[in-house]
Parts: structure tokens; sequence; C-alpha cells
């Protein structure tokens, strides 16, 4: 037998002894059901249930911290490591137990030093380093801490160079002339300029010898929802930022007054006298928002805010949050079969402002887009009803006023003048 039949006849034998370990089977498309590959199991649904236990105890006015059953740290039965019939479970102020208060509060348990308040909203930013009020232009300085105006025309300039892919940038001009990543290992040839705009070509290449992945669009996704969820300054009552524009600016307009553009300081804090815009102002800013990096853009950072974005539904003539987040219009069924179960866009402030008319019994109007009302409620977003069920405004001396759908021919009560806002 030659070698070529010996290899011919261990192929057959091979693909026999393939066809008797694998029958062949009809092949058929299948849908995977819904939530596939996420899978809840009973010792999940315990852990979930017990974190409701203990931000309801909490809710109603009881430390998280503690050695009750639904207290966060010890005697917590879903624990493996805890002993039903009574011991202590290992001592962990850290562990994922109840659920994310609204202003971030409360995330971290350490209690000595106490750090209840790290990552808060509405804390003064740390400081790292010593600042530096640098001077600007035209006499005027960043130190200055009374309510001053400072010229300044170069946060527009950076902005400009960043964005300008012109021949007049000599930063653009110098890497389209010479596309190559450090070392010049990853090289090419420049390519002309577009025919339409001018705009010089930049190859997308990495500066580490092309190890690294290059620039996408995942930048952009990335700064949108990390940067944008760490902070928000307050701004006002500390003067404004003036920038001139240049004369290459896209937006000089030769001969016009308004070649300048202008921006907000960061609001400082009162001094000694408690006044701002005053020469004792403290040259700090609060950030507004909790610093943890999740959707606080979508669910706010102050109980009371959410109050207003959460979905209700009306039982027995009150308002009752359904579990979601107030809906919009573009809506899509979400595929579980489960009828009215659908997706929508995020509600906008006109359907904010109608829910809380006819649900709520609050009368937003469009200025309480930038402060709303305080609301009675718990560190979860609930609000604590009135008499009649529904929520309560607050106004100086902790004076209650409850929202009513019937008020003002059907548009709710209207927000009192002198309302605590947050």
């Amino acid at each position: 037998m030659t070698a070529k039949s010996r290899w011919r006849n261990t192929l057959v034998v091979g693909q026999l002894l393939l066809l008797a370990l694998y029958p062949g089977t009809s092949a058929h498309a299948q849908t995977a059901p819904v939530g596939n590959g996420f899978v809840i199991n009973g010792e999940d649904l315990r852990f979930i249930f017990h974190a409701i236990e203990v931000a309801q105890f909490n809710a109603a006015g009881n430390p998280l911290l503690g050695p009750g059953p639904f207290q966060v740290n010890l005697r917590t039965p879903i624990s493996a490591a805890c002993d039903p019939a009574g011991a202590a479970c290992p001592s962990d102020p850290q562990q994922p137990v109840g659920l994310r208060t609204v202003d971030g509060s409360f995330n971290n348990l350490v209690p000595i030093p106490d750090q209840h308040m790290f990552g808060a909203a509405d804390r003064l930013f740390p400081r790292l380093t010593t600042p530096n009020f640098r001077p600007a232009e035209q006499g005027t300085s960043y130190a200055d801490k009374t309510n001053t105006n400072v010229f300044d025309s170069q946060p527009r300039i950076i902005s400009n160079l960043i964005v300008d892919q012109s021949a007049a940038n000599p930063a653009a001009a110098a890497a389209a002339a010479h596309p190559c990543g450090s070392g010049n290992f990853v090289c090419q040839d420049p390519a002309p300029p577009d025919a339409d705009s001018g705009a010089l070509f930049i190859p997308n290449i990495t500066p580490n010898f092309g190890l690294s992945a290059p620039f996408n669009l995942m930048f952009t996704f990335f700064g949108q929802f990390f940067d944008h969820g760490l902070d928000l300054v307050p701004k006002g009552g500390s003067g404004t930022v003036i920038m001139p524009l240049q004369p290459d600016d896209p937006l000089f307009v030769p001969g016009s007054p308004t070649n300048f553009m202008a921006m907000a300081r960061g609001q400082n804090q009162p001094g000694p006298d408690g006044i701002l815009g005053t020469a004792d102002d403290i040259q700090e800013t609060l950030n507004t928002t909790t610093p943890w990096v999740d959707q606080n853009q979508t669910y706010t950072s102050h109980p009371s805010h959410q109050v207003f974005l959460r979905q209700y539904v009306m039982t027995a003539g009150k308002p009752l949050p359904d579990g979601k987040v107030l809906d919009g219009d573009h809506c899509a069924p979400r595929g579980t079969g489960i009828a009215g179960d659908d997706i929508c866009n995020i509600g906008n402030w006109a359907q904010v402002k109608a829910q809380a008319a006819t649900k709520l019994g609050i009368q937003l109007v469009d200025t309480d887009v930038f402060d709303c009302p305080k609301i009675v409620t718990d560190a979860y977003g609930h609000f604590k009803p009135g008499p009649r069920g529904f929520p309560q405004m607050v106004r100086p001396g902790n004076v209650l006023v409850e929202g009513d759908p019937t008020a003002n021919a059907g548009q709710g009560v209207l927000v009192p003048g002198d309302a605590v806002r947050t």
C-alpha cells in the first residue's frame, strides 16, 4: 500500500469516527430566552431583599451602622460568614449591604475617622496642591474675590487650538507633515489637505510605537458619562470671565462691539461676614453632584430632585412610584412580552412639569428647573406623603405645603415664593 493510499484510508476512518461520535443533526436558528446569560437564583433574591430591608430600616430614622439584623456590619443572616442563631458577622463597614442614597452619603461607613460623607454631594472640592490664582489681562486677576470680572483671552485660544486642524495651527501642521509615532517606528506619507475645508489630515497613530490602541469614539463616550457625572460647579455671585476674541477667531466680526465670550466664574464661599461677593470670600467651590462614577445624571444627586424624575401611577387617588424613571416619548417594546413594558426616551422638562401638576399636585414653572423646591423625603428619593397622600414642599421654619392636583384649575399648588430650594 502506498503512502497516498494509507493517508486516504486514514482520512476515511477518521470521518466515520466523527459521524459515529457526532451524528448529524439539522441546524435550527434559536432565539435566546429573555434574560439569557443573566440568571438570578434564590441567594441573589435574598441578598437584594435584605438590602431593601436595610434601606427601609434606615429610611425610618434608624442608623445604618449597628448590631441589628437590618443594619450594616453586624448580624446579617444572609451572609455565609454569619450564624443565623445570632453570632455576629465579621466587622466590615464597607460590605455591600443596603441601597445607594441619592446624595452619595453613607457609601463609606468607616467610623474612625468618620467617612460617611465621603463622596457625598454638596461638599467642597478637596485640594491636593496650593492654589495659584494668576494675573489675567487688562489689569484683572483671578485672585480678586469680590464680584469682579476677569479678562482672559487664553481659554478661548486654547479651545480653538485644540480643534483647529488647519495650517494656521503650528501643532496641526507639524503633525500632518510628519505623521509618525514615537521613535518614528510607525510612519506614513503626509496626505494632502481637504479640498473643501483646507483641514489637514492627521492619521490616527498611537504615540508608543503602535503598541496601544488608537484613539476612537470611546474617548467621547468616556468624557460624556465619566467627567460629566463627576462634578458640577455652582456659578454666579463671583464675577465673570470675559474672553476677548482674536481677529482670526471664527466668531470674530470686524467692527462688532460683542467680539467676546463670557462665562460665570465658579461661585466662592462666603467669608466670616456671611455675605457672598465681599473681600473676605473664600475661594473654594462646592461640588453639587456625587463624584461616584455612576448615572447620577439620570437619577440626580438630591432626593428632592429625584422625586420629580420618578414615574408615578395613581392608586386610590394618590401617587405611588412604579419603580421607573419618568419615561418620555419614542417608546418601543422591551421584548419581555409583558404588556406595557416599553423602553422610551427619558422624560423631558415639559413631561416632568406635567406629571408634577397632575399626579404630585405641584405646579412647576420654568425657573424651577434651576433650583427645585425642597421636598420632604427619605435619603433614597421617596417622598413622605402629607395628610392627603401628596408630596410636601418645605418653607422656612419647617412649614410644610402639600401638593394638590385639583388646585389652580388642575395645575397644582404653586411653589411658594419663600420655599426652601435645593
